[in-house]
């Protein structure tokens, strides 16, 4: 792990420098925004740089479809702004969904029926050679791009262990450790508000009065732990617990979303549950975590799901810590490691002790 390296200057004016400094080095300036509290600060922030030199600053966002009407009134409001080149797709991928089996995915935007929250008039509907999955979209999206461009992401370090890691260990751009590359030469990500922490970012919203999605408030107000107040697609791995509370948010949305994709009714009851989709206890009938993963193995009714998972599992220690990573990888359809990351450091030393007490005997 890289050492931290603590400035003579604040976060804010640090992510100023930082804006500057894209501004100065390239020709596009593309914010990625999401509809969530760091994305706006750093909209924000960019644009403020925007209007200051007269350039304009593309915003793009990639439509899950599954997300908040108030996500899509921020969105829109972004994007309407004059020095704002609105990047907002609505193609027919393929997003992630945890909360149920058989149906792991939502097909975003198919064209025989009528999107969740409606067609937008700005968005880019069809694009050739587009990927059929969500998570390849963020690297064929740099591919085209026909100039020098910096991609800004709200990501931030505080949030997790691995997202730190993600942003310093590959540093990009000129060797700058809050970058990383792309597969697109002149086109790399920028990562401004990386050393930024949760109260920096409200402040900044609270002084510079930025508009935020009002979902915070109902989840501040329903008591929310700081991590779980998130804003995102309402299926993903790391955000499926808003459904417990979407139907006294926005019940119009949970109605459209329960209609049309299966698990949401059954997540909305269960998600924050110690059982069904978490494994903070071992369910009767099964002697081991071991057997509980085999079982739910074999009898997973997505049969590339099974080979997936058997696959991933070959790479793993066969024992009960690592069994019960793995059945919790199972429970929310993790097949991507998007909010698991099984680490077995602590099973390979004491396996290798294992292995060096039979080699003695």
């Amino acid at each position: 792990m890289s050492k931290r390296t603590y400035m003579l200057k604040n976060v804010l004016e640090a992510a100023r420098d930082r804006i500057s400094y894209l501004f100065d080095e390239f020709e596009t300036i593309s914010v990625s925004v999401s509809g969530g509290k760091d994305s706006c600060v750093l909209f924000h922030l960019a644009y403020e740089e925007a209007k200051k030199r007269r350039r304009k600053i593309e915003c793009y966002f990639l439509d899950e479809e599954a997300i908040y009407e108030s996500t899509v009134g921020i969105i829109q409001d972004q994007m309407q702004l004059d020095l704002v080149t609105a990047k907002w797709f609505q193609l027919p991928i393929r997003a992630s969904n945890a909360t149920s089996w058989s149906n792991c995915f939502l097909d975003c935007f198919s064209p025989d029926r009528e999107p969740l929250h409606g067609w937008q008039d700005i968005a880019i509907k069809e694009m050739p050679g587009h990927p059929d999955r969500f998570y390849k979209f963020h690297d064929w999206y740099p591919t085209t791009m026909s100039q020098s461009t910096a991609m800004l992401i709200g990501l931030r370090s505080a949030e997790s262990l691995n997202r730190y890691r993600a942003v310093i260990k590959n540093p990009g751009y000129k060797k700058i450790n809050w970058s990383t590359k792309t597969k697109v030469k002149h086109v790399a990500k920028f990562y401004p508000l990386y050393d930024w922490g949760f109260d920096d970012i409200w402040r900044y919203i609270y002084d510079q009065y930025v508009e935020y999605s009002c979902i915070y408030d109902y989840q501040h107000m329903k008591a929310y732990s700081i991590k779980d107040m998130r804003i995102s697609s309402l299926l993903h791995e790391m955000s499926f617990k808003s459904l417990v509370d979407l139907p006294e948010f926005e019940p119009d949305t949970f109605q459209r979303l329960s209609d049309l994709v299966p698990g949401v009714k059954t997540a909305r009851i269960y998600a924050k549950e110690a059982t069904m989709y978490k494994t903070n206890k071992l369910p009767h009938g099964y002697e081991s975590w071991m057997a509980y993963r085999d079982w739910l193995l074999e009898n997973l009714p997505n049969p590339e799901l099974q080979r997936i998972y058997r696959e991933k599992f070959k790479e793993h220690i066969n024992d009960n810590p690592t069994a019960q990573q793995q059945v919790r990888m199972m429970l929310i359809n993790d097949w991507e490691n998007t909010a698991i990351t099984i680490d077995q450091t602590k099973q390979i030393k004491r396996q290798e002790k294992v292995n060096q007490w039979i080699n003695d005997i």
